[in-house]
């Protein structure tokens, strides 16, 4: 069938490569080979990895065929009948059909194809996980994203694109008892039986109503929002499709929660228990080994380690509470879940691509079933992989009588075209670099003059040209001329080359791992990592920025709030792991400060430019960014946080990064972005229906006052207030231990009150400060530059040489600007 295959694409012009895929496990039997094709090499196109299958079903007359399975027999009605037609051979051939399609009207295929046929499918695509990590590197370099036709509609009257699919952990779990089966006559009552505590472990999984018994189990599972529900009971499903056809009686009210059930909720089904005496007749043996079988279907986005610890701590439990004398077992074979966000351009063309051929809008659904191949192709590729359907469920794929409609065939062959045509449109709007070569857009010229030509360039700047630094002729090289030079300050020249240069230059190559064109985050150099394991949350924040910021990011400078005030969030919970709750209340109180500072910097209480969401009214951006997006931002969220509680907004956090991978948000989409989470919870929405939003985002000056409190932070007032005092008769002696056990949070918070004091501390206890609590020799330069920022401020010039030290080491702003 290999060979078939083969034959067919190099018909069509496919360039044709069989991958050996080894032996079959404990056999001598070749597997059979992977199909690589390869089917166009612009450059200006994107290369989409389609996956089909060649082997099918066995299937044999015998079985109840009216057919011949092995012969395609198209029916009056318009049924193609025969074994493979709808999986997977049809939607593989379709594929050739199509190239067929575009080479007849002389028209290019719009994207480039890359092929994987496999030929063990049916048997669980033994070679295959190998086979691409051989060519992840390789033969599926350049592919963009992949394309996987084996899957079919929600229903035979509901058009669909399944985003999602439930993984599985099958577990067996074995209990021994004697060595051999025993007679209950002889031993009944004697010995432990295995199928008493079998029975007993089996029961105590699952309810008769479908809920799962182990206890934790729906910690991790997503709630269901309004939306969601409503649309699944809107969707085109008979009764005959939602349940298969097979008779079996449910034990939902409604179609919403029986897709609820099967696509957004975990499931656990019993199985089987094995090595019972099979036979006619009354089976009286007393078995001396047991397997019992079930497996857990699980959703994103639980953990399968997770569920795994939590039954087998579950199983382990009630097997003890037995106090069984027989031995127990438990084995595990996990697939992980897959889900893909529709919001990928991927999906998007999917969707535009069968809204242009089939004229309808398809449903976005999940999968009850498995296909672990698609998590295979996500991991090993880290492509975006599209499920797309050809056939419909009653199709009977692996029953007798299979079948694809013809107007699904037809429509198929026109669904890839479209679909690579929109594939193609998105990937330029999406992967399009911002930058243009502009060398191509003009004609050059050379042009000579006859006379000498001589040339003055006066320069002209301000004190506040912060990006340029200018040195005397004394302080050069030849000491002839003065020097200019420029550096991005503000980036710590941390990108070259375009600084300092007589034309701009702009380069062009291929990034093979993609990356977010916004948002550089260093957390990294001699200003961050002090040595003493302090500055913690500024590495938090820059690692928060991986997720607020670069996976979701501001849809404009408006909302600059939501990249900061989210990052700072999150570096302070994180900041709250490791140094608990009175650390980040210290961090926040200082935060509050800063933000009440900034108000009074750019206007106070009345400024535009202190709002959340930010009206720049004709301004530059950086001419007005400050603390107030960071700190009003955080505040906004830990008021949003303490409006529907902590646990509840955790949850919540997730979700928001979810929904938005990868996009541009503004301030009106988080807001709907909360509502809709909390929708289904009648407490939250009533406590977030008395949000003012508007106010929030629009009224200038700072927000009401959050109930901060650290005992931290008491502490460090406290011995500001009596250095304070020192100016003054007082009985205050420093010492060593004031600052024992302090933080560097508390440290700096000290310093700070020191600097914005009425009046600067006396002279003679400028040295005492830095003998006592050594903050002049601290590794950390945040802690430093404010002690000197004290001492200079006193008076004291033993500390200039260490300050021009200083400067002439770092260039941060923040330190700089203050010495």
């Amino acid at each position: 069938m290999s060979e078939w295959v083969a034959t067919k694409l190099k018909a069509v012009g496919v360039e044709v490569t069989l991958k050996d895929l080894g032996k079959q496990e404990g056999t001598d039997l070749d597997l059979p080979p992977l199909v690589l094709g390869r089917y166009g090499s612009d450059p200006e196109k994107p290369t989409v990895l389609v996956y089909s299958h060649y082997d099918v079903q066995p299937a044999s007359i015998e079985d109840g065929w009216k057919h011949e399975p092995f012969v395609m027999t198209v029916e009056e009605d318009g049924k193609i009948c025969g074994r493979g037609t709808s999986d997977d051979k049809g939607p593989l051939i379709g594929w050739i059909n199509m190239i067929e399609a575009f080479q007849k009207v002389d028209v290019d295929v719009p994207a480039n194809l890359v092929f994987c046929f496999e030929g063990m499918e049916e048997t669980a695509s033994f070679g295959l996980r190998q086979g691409l990590e051989d060519e992840a590197d390789k033969y599926f370099k350049d592919v963009d994203v992949v394309c996987i036709t084996d899957v079919v509609w929600v229903s035979d009257e509901q058009i669909s694109v399944p985003q999602g699919l439930r993984g599985i952990i099958f577990y067996l779990v074995t209990i021994t008892g004697a060595k051999v089966d025993a007679h209950s006559g002889g031993f009944g009552g004697q010995i432990s039986e295995p199928m008493t505590d079998m029975v007993n472990i089996m029961s105590s999984l699952v309810d008769a109503n479908g809920k799962i018994l182990v206890p934790g189990i729906y910690d991790n599972v997503q709630a269901v929002t309004k939306e969601e529900y409503e649309s699944y009971q809107k969707l085109n499903i008979s009764e005959d499709s939602l349940y298969g056809g097979t008779g079996g009686r449910s034990l939902h009210d409604n179609q919403a929660d029986a897709l609820v059930a099967r696509w957004k909720k975990p499931s656990l089904s019993l199985h089987r228990i094995e090595n019972a005496l099979p036979g006619a007749g009354a089976v009286t043996s007393i078995p001396a080994k047991l397997v019992g079988k079930f497996s857990i279907r699980t959703v994103p986005f639980m953990k399968w380690e997770d569920i795994d610890q939590l039954v087998r701590k579950h199983v382990k439990d009630r097997f003890e509470s037995l106090g069984s004398k027989n031995e127990l077992e438990i084995e595990c074979h996990p697939n992980d879940w897959f889900y893909e966000e529709a919001s990928h351009w991927n999906y998007q063309a999917a969707i535009q691509a069968t809204r242009n051929v089939w004229g309808v809008d398809p449903a976005l659904t999940c999968e009850g079933g498995s296909i672990p191949i698609a998590l295979d192709f996500k991991k090993t590729l880290k492509k975006n992989v599209l499920l797309m359907p050809v056939g419909r469920p009653t199709d009977g794929q692996h029953s007798t009588n299979e079948k694809l409609d013809k107007s699904n065939y037809i429509n198929a062959i026109k669904l890839y075209g479209a679909y690579l045509k929109e594939v193609t449109n998105f990937w330029h709007v999406n992967t399009s670099s911002n930058f243009q070569d502009f060398s191509t857009q003009h004609t050059a010229l050379d042009l000579t003059i006859d006379f000498d030509l001589a040339g003055k360039v006066d320069f002209e700047t301000t004190e506040n040209t912060t990006g340029l630094q200018w040195f005397s002729p004394s302080q050069t090289d030849d000491k002839e001329y003065p020097f200019m030079s420029s550096g991005v300050t503000e980036s710590e020249l941390i990108f070259p080359p375009i600084t300092d240069t007589t034309e701009q230059k702009t380069y062009r190559f291929k990034m093979e791992i993609p990356i977010s064109n916004y948002l550089f985050a260093v957390a990294s150099g001699a200003t961050v990592v002090s040595g003493d394991r302090e500055n913690i949350s500024v590495v938090a924040h820059e690692f928060a920025h991986s997720y607020s910021g670069n996976l979701v990011t501001n849809a404009s400078w408006e909302h600059f709030w939501l990249n900061e005030g989210w990052t700072v969030w999150t570096e302070r919970n994180i900041v709250r792991e490791l140094r608990g709750d009175d650390e980040v209340e210290l961090q926040a109180i200082v935060g509050w400060q800063d933000l009440i500072q900034s108000i009074e910097m750019y206007g106070g209480e009345d400024s535009v430019f202190t709002s959340l969401v930010l009206e720049f009214e004709g301004k530059r951006p950086d001419d007005i960014m400050s603390k107030i997006s960071y700190e009003k931002g955080y505040t906004f969220l830990c008021y949003l946080e303490e409006t529907v509680g902590r646990e509840k907004w955790l949850k919540f956090v997730p979700y928001y990064f979810r929904t938005f991978y990868g996009a541009a948000v503004d301030s009106s989409r988080f807001k709907d972005c909360v509502l809709k989470f909390f929708s289904p919870d009648a407490a939250a929405t009533s406590s977030l229906g008395c949000v003012d939003w508007n106010s929030w985002f629009h009224k200038p000056g700072a927000p009401p006052k959050p109930g901060f409190c650290s005992e931290l932070y008491k502490k460090a007032i406290e011995l500001a207030d009596q250095w304070g005092s020192l100016s003054v008769q007082s009985a205050f002696r420093p010492s060593g231990s004031d600052v024992e056990g302090w933080t560097a949070g508390q440290v700096l918070v000290f310093l700070d009150l020191l600097i914005e004091s009425p009046q600067p501390i006396p002279l003679e206890y400028c040295k005492l400060l830095d003998e006592l609590y050594d903050v002049g020799k601290s590794s950390n330069l945040e802690v430093v530059t404010r002690y000197l920022r004290v001492a200079l401020r006193a008076g004291d010039r033993s500390v200039l040489k260490q300050t021009e030290d200083i400067l002439g080491q770092t260039g941060r702003m923040k330190f700089v600007r203050p010495l």
